[in-house]
C-alpha cells in the first residue's frame, strides 16, 4: 500500500502536535516493495492512497502547488512503472471518485488523464457515501447507487479515451456515513455491481472497512473469477481486504512501455 502522507519524504507537522513523520526514501522503499511482489509472482501491483494528504491543519515543509502534487503523483507511478518493466506485471492505481468529475486535482495531487497515461487500470473509489455532495442529476447518491458507478465511469471513459476495460471500480459494501446510516446490502451491490458490468469494467472491488463481506448481491461465477480474500466472513478486527472479480475471456495487453 502507498501511503501518500509520506510522498515527498518531507516533514508534515500538524499544528498544535509535535509529532513528526519523517520518511527520507519513500518512493524507492514503496517502489522496492513493489517489486519485491513482484518478484514473488503477483502479476499486478495495486497502488492505493496514492495522493497528497487531505487532513485539515497539515503543514508541509515546502509549499505545494496543483501543478507540482500532479507532478509528484504521476511522476511516482511513471518511476513505478519503469522500474517494473523487467518483471511484466500490470499496473494500477486508486483514485478519489470525485477525481473522474473534478478539473482540478482535488487538492490530493490526482489528476485522472495524468495518471491514466502511467498505469494500466485505474480503479476509481465509486462509493455512493463518498460523493457527499452528489453529481449532476443525483443530490442524494446513496439512493442510486446504479447511476452513481456507471455515470462516473462513463465520464472517465469520455475524459480519458480509454477502453472500459482500463476501469476497475472499488464498490460500496459498508453501511452509509454520509446521508443517514441507509445499509447497504444485497440490492445496493448488485446495482453497483451491475453498472460497472454494463459499462464493460474489467471486473470490480468491494470494500468494507470492517472486512465483514458475505455473498449478497454477488453474481453468478459464470464467465468471471470471483476471488473472496483472506477473512471474508466476519473478522471485524481485521484489516478490509476486499472481494474483487476480474473478467477473465478476454487477456488485455500491458500498456505500452
Amino acid at each position: 500500500m502507498f501511503d501518500g502522507d509520506h510522498f515527498l519524504g518531507a516533514d508534515l507537522r500538524r499544528q498544535g502536535n509535535a509529532g513528526l513523520v519523517r520518511n527520507h526514501s519513500p518512493v524507492a522503499f514503496h517502489i522496492d516493495i513493489a517489486i519485491e511482489a513482484a518478484r514473488d509472482g503477483f502479476d499486478e501491483i495495486q497502488f492505493d492512497y496514492v495522493r497528497f494528504p487531505d487532513a485539515k491543519g497539515l503543514v508541509f515543509s515546502r509549499s505545494t502547488t496543483e501543478e507540482s502534487r500532479v507532478s509528484a503523483i504521476s511522476g511516482f507511478l511513471a518511476e513505478a512503472r519503469k522500474r517494473l518493466i523487467p518483471y511484466n506485471v500490470f499496473l494500477s492505481a486508486d483514485i478519489f471518485g470525485y477525481v473522474i468529475w473534478n478539473r482540478n486535482d482535488t487538492g490530493i495531487g490526482q489528476n485522472l488523464e495524468e495518471m491514466a497515461q502511467q498505469v494500466d487500470y485505474i480503479s476509481p473509489m465509486l462509493y455512493p457515501s463518498g460523493f457527499q455532495y452528489g453529481i449532476p442529476g443525483y443530490p442524494k447518491p446513496v439512493l442510486h447507487p446504479h447511476q452513481i458507478v456507471y455515470l462516473s465511469l462513463r465520464k472517465a471513459e469520455e475524459r480519458t479515451g480509454l477502453p472500459p476495460v482500463r476501469f476497475r471500480p472499488w464498490l460500496q459494501a459498508f453501511r452509509d456515513y454520509a446521508f443517514g446510516g441507509k445499509p447497504f446490502g444485497g440490492e445496493e451491490i448488485a446495482a453497483q455491481i451491475d453498472a460497472a458490468q454494463t459499462f464493460g469494467s474489467d471486473g470490480w472491488m468491494l470494500w468494507n472497512p470492517r472486512n465483514i463481506y458475505t455473498t449478497a448481491g454477488l453474481p453468478s461465477k459464470s464467465g468471471m473469477v470471483t476471488t473472496i480474500r483472506e477473512g471474508h466472513l466476519s473478522n471485524p478486527g481485521g484489516i478490509g481486504t476486499g472481494i474483487c472479480s476480474r473478467n477473465t475471456p478476454e487477456k488485455m495487453t500491458h500498456l505500452a512501455r
